[in-house]
């Protein structure tokens, strides 16, 4: 089985809202009545987390099995805190919103967490006082319980916050994660490969401009260690088969950027 994590299109629309639905029957079917009703999370929601490049689907084997939204801060219902106060309120963070998936499918939340991470070391995340399958999986990722938030409604969360320091990332890539960090850094990278190489496909202005992030980020991989750890992954054959993996391509990359700065 192959699990990729990428960015919501319009066109997923209706997988997202099937798997939404689905989690709210986890929900109400382990005693959490209140959360997700009249109608939430819209499809207005998850628009507007696309639209702020936000809104994530993770598939296994191109079938979207979980949702969730990753946003930057500043997340307006965090700026004030209850009963508790953040581990850190000075440095931007992400916050992870509207986790959902089917019951079938496991692993979902570390998927998520180990992507989010990858992407920012400083996460907040809230849920529900009912939701103990949210709490469990939150305080069993390493957050910690921070106090009490109110939402724009005036509902109650229970507020988390993660922060991993220098060492944790290195001590991370020093055991077995590592070897699985680097295959979601190689999928994560793949799908900004191949974002940019619609674009220049598209050859629009407005395609280009949207694609800026995701060719700096490609650019500041091909010029790291990082990618030169995972080419020798891939010429030893340590990376499984049936990874996607075009931007380990010397040649592609290359062309791919060189092609992009001559149409900007």
């Amino acid at each position: 089985m192959e699990r990729i994590i990428r960015e919501a299109l319009p066109d997923d629309m209706p997988d997202i809202m099937a798997v939404i639905d689905a989690a709210k029957g986890i929900m109400r079917q382990s005693g959490n009545m209140h959360q997700w009703g009249e109608g939430y999370p819209s499809e207005t929601a998850i628009i507007a987390d696309m639209e702020n490049h936000g809104g994530f689907v993770v598939e296994d084997d191109d079938k979207v099995v979980g949702y969730f939204a990753f946003l930057r801060s500043p997340e307006p219902t965090y700026a004030k805190i209850y009963k508790g106060k953040w581990l850190d309120d000075a440095e931007p963070y992400h916050v992870v919103h509207r986790i959902a998936s089917y019951p079938d499918v496991h692993g979902i939340f570390s998927s998520i967490m180990e992507y989010c991470f990858s992407q920012d070391p400083n996460i907040r995340i809230d849920t529900h006082r009912d939701n103990r399958i949210m709490q469990h999986n939150i305080a069993k990722h390493g957050f910690s319980y921070c106090g009490i938030i109110y939402l724009a409604s005036g509902d109650e969360r229970l507020a988390y916050q993660r922060i991993l320091t220098r060492r944790n990332h290195c001590d991370m890539e020093n055991n077995d994660i590592g070897e699985l960090l680097q295959i979601e850094r190689i999928k994560r990278m793949e799908q900004r490969f191949n974002k940019v190489l619609a674009a220049i496909k598209d050859k629009s202005a407005d395609s280009l401009k949207a694609v800026e992030e995701d060719v700096a980020e490609l650019s500041k991989y091909y010029g790291s260690e990082l990618w030169k750890q995972d080419l020798a992954a891939d010429e030893a054959s340590n990376l499984p088969s049936d990874l996607k993996r075009g931007v380990l391509s010397e040649d592609g990359i290359w062309n791919l950027l060189s092609d992009y700065r001559e149409m900007e």
